[in-house]
């Protein structure tokens, strides 16, 4: 359950700086290194987000 709401923010953080994963971050108030790590451990797929 926690997964998919970590899913779910930072897909609309993504979806929001157009697949942009460090803008995505400060959004988040985290790094870009600490959410291409959750994107991968998530199997978020960034070409859908523009990239």
């Amino acid at each position: 359950m926690v997964e998919a709401y970590e899913k779910d923010i930072i897909c609309d953080a993504l979806k929001s700086s157009k697949g942009k994963v460090a803008a995505a971050a400060r959004s988040l108030s985290t790094t870009p290194r600490i959410l291409t790590y959750k994107i991968n451990q998530l199997g978020i797929d960034l070409s859908a987000f523009g990239k």
